[in-house]
């Protein structure tokens, strides 16, 4: 948990990866919000490529059982960041690696996927 807005946390995050050199990526509704916004959404979600609790103690954020605003996620696989999008100064996973986070996702998920799938995949197809 973060005091401020998803979109404020999203920013520092980036800003902080940026300046330690870690390699991350915004991904389900962070992700979609910046190549297909179809959504509200008051969670940030990122995957990052160092030690979770570095990053939060770093950002001054604190875990939490419930309630949290922003989930940060270690991908099992170096793979997962493959295809890595620059969208303006932030980094966002791929649009197959977004649509396969978001089908995943309970919610809005699937929704957001399809909208994904018929305004930046299937164009590519």
């Amino acid at each position: 948990y973060a005091a401020g807005e998803v979109s404020e946390l999203e920013h520092r995050l980036a800003r902080y990866c940026f300046d330690k050199k870690v390699v991350y990526a915004f991904t389900l509704f962070s992700g979609a919000a910046r190549v297909a916004p179809f959504t509200r959404y008051t969670r940030g979600w990122a995957y990052v490529m160092t030690d979770l609790q570095e990053i939060a103690e770093g950002l001054g954020w604190k875990p939490v059982p419930t309630g949290a605003n922003f989930t940060l996620l270690r991908p099992l696989d170096e793979g997962l960041l493959n295809g890595l999008q620059d969208v303006g100064r932030e980094k966002v996973v791929s649009d197959v690696q977004l649509y396969l986070d978001l089908m995943g996702h309970r919610g809005r998920g699937e929704e957001a996927a399809s909208f994904l799938l018929e305004q930046r995949l299937r164009p590519q197809w």
